[in-house]
């Protein structure tokens, strides 16, 4: 019932009501992984930075269609402007860095066909993230047409990562915008803590 239905899409679950009820009847499953940040669950993807803006962008839409969502994603990186610093905490490594994008995913699709981690996998205990620094505005726009076309893994400065924890902490002690699922999230505290729980969700597939 969502707009993008990355998730459903990513399990094959068609947009058709009745198709998808149809699919409870038949009574096949399969668990798959969930993730926690701040201790509420997520189930596609989450994120800090850019995408969170276009999520704030986009939620102020009447429609919410693919061109709603592509004109969002426009308009943010005209007025688009991250200076904050984070600290990463990751398999026992730290590291600063002043990101345009966090993009933390169990899945491999957003929503719209679109995916930032095609082979993510919601069966395989692990979070897919990938982290976006800060970028010149030619790459920016590089960025962002590589990434409509699934090649955005072609930018040097695109890292990705496995990882089953994850901590996100504002060194100006800043609360960060945040995305959960497609919707806009803001988190209590300027410490955002993410890990995965591997298999812990029954659903039902084709």
């Amino acid at each position: 019932m969502g707009s993008g239905n990355g998730l459903a899409s990513n399990l094959k679950i068609p947009k058709n009501l009745k198709k998808a009820l149809s699919i409870i009847k038949n009574q096949k499953v399969v668990a798959i992984d969930s993730g926690i940040i701040n201790g509420e669950p997520f189930f596609s993807n989450t994120g800090v930075g850019f995408d969170a803006h276009v999520i704030a962008d986009f939620e102020e839409n009447t429609t919410r269609k693919f061109f709603s969502y592509l004109k969002s994603i426009l308009r943010t990186l005209k007025k688009y402007q991250y200076k904050n610093v984070v600290e990463l905490k990751y398999n026992g490594t730290t590291e600063l860095i002043s990101p345009f994008l966090l993009f933390i995913s169990n899945s491999n699709e957003m929503g719209y066909k679109m995916s930032l981690t095609p082979r993510a996998s919601l069966q395989d205990g692990l979070l897919d993230i990938v982290i976006v620094p800060k970028l010149s505005r030619i790459k920016l726009f590089l960025f962002t047409v590589l990434f409509l076309f699934k090649k955005h893994h072609w930018l040097k400065e695109v890292r990705f990562q496995q990882l089953t924890a994850l901590e996100i902490k504002s060194l100006d002690n800043t609360v960060l915008k945040a995305q959960k699922d497609g919707e806009f999230f803001v988190p209590k505290e300027p410490i955002i803590k993410l890990a995965i729980r591997s298999k812990n969700l029954i659903v039902c597939v084709l």
